[in-house]
This record gives structure tokens, C-alpha cells and sequence, in this order.
């Protein structure tokens, strides 16, 4: 039969269900290469920069940092698309304007970054790592009105608290 139906699957091709793919077999023997290679300090790393960045997430959220990490991330992708197509004149501007933009994120992050500094010296590195204890906000708020009334007090200046 030329050019028609023979009945047979094309030659290389066995009939049924395909075993072994190769596109599989080499994935998992790349998978199993690479999880060959990563040691105990690989996983000691990526397990604290896990918690450091969940930390922080926790730090932020509730509050107006969440906001302002998402245009970070906007601009990240912006940059990344701007190398990826050789946009140069936005390369330019994002590799110029990158220690402006350190400068910035401190200065906008300044309150949450205070809150964490405070937190850790206020706690100690081992409670604040391991979160136990934490302050409630009312004792804070009740923190900062002695220190404000002290202050107060040391100028001679009279308020009324409220």
C-alpha cells in the first residue's frame, strides 16, 4: 500500500503506551544529579533566608511597606524586561538611578525599618528570630507616652494627654 493506512505504527514508534520518554528520564536524571550536589550548608542557607524573608514579610504586613515593596517589584521587572529586549535608554536610567533608588527605598522604608530595629534590640536577636514574647501594641503605645511625658518633663513643657 503506497501512501495509505498499513496497519502498523510508523517505523521507531511502538504501539500502546509510550515507557521511558526521554524528555522525562532526562529531567529526572538532571533533578537527581543536581539534588546529588546540594550539601548540608546549601540547605542550612536557603532554610535561613526562607525565615529571614518571612520574617520580614511578617514585619510588613499590615502596613504601607507591602504597598511600596509591590512598585519595587514593578520597577524590577520593568528593569529586567529593559534587559531582556536591550532597551538601552531604560538600562541606562536603571543602572544610574539604582543608588537614587537605594536612597529612596531607605528613606520609605525608614518607619518599618526603625520598628525592626527597635524589635531586635528590644527583644534580644534570639527571641526576635525565634518570635516568642512579642510585644502587644498597647504596651508599646504605653511605652512611648512615658517616654513622651518624660521628655516633656525634662523641657519643663505642659501637655495634655488624651
Amino acid at each position: 500500500m503506497a501512501g495509505g493506512w498499513s496497519g502498523r505504527p510508523p517505523a521507531g514508534r511502538r504501539q500502546g503506551r509510550r515507557r521511558g520518554d526521554p524528555g522525562v528520564t532526562d529531567f529526572l536524571h538532571s533533578a537527581l544529579v543536581f539534588l546529588g550536589a546540594v550539601g548540608w550548608r546549601d540547605i542550612v542557607d536557603i532554610v535561613i533566608v526562607a525565615f529571614l524573608l518571612y520574617q520580614l514579610f511578617k514585619l510588613i504586613r499590615g502596613t504601607q511597606a507591602v504597598q511600596l515593596l509591590v512598585g519595587l517589584a514593578v520597577l524590577l521587572v520593568i528593569g529586567l524586561l529593559a534587559q531582556a529586549f536591550q532597551l538601552r535608554l531604560l538600562e541606562f536610567i536603571f543602572a544610574n538611578a539604582g543608588q537614587a533608588i537605594l536612597i529612596g527605598v531607605i528613606v520609605l522604608f525608614q518607619p518599618e525599618l526603625r520598628r525592626a530595629l527597635d524589635q531586635v534590640g528590644r527583644l534580644g536577636t534570639v527571641r526576635f528570630i525565634l518570635g516568642r514574647h512579642p510585644v502587644p501594641p498597647i504596651a508599646r503605645t504605653v511605652e512611648e507616652v512615658v517616654r513622651a511625658a518624660a521628655t516633656l518633663s525634662e523641657s519643663r513643657t505642659g501637655a495634655l494627654i488624651v
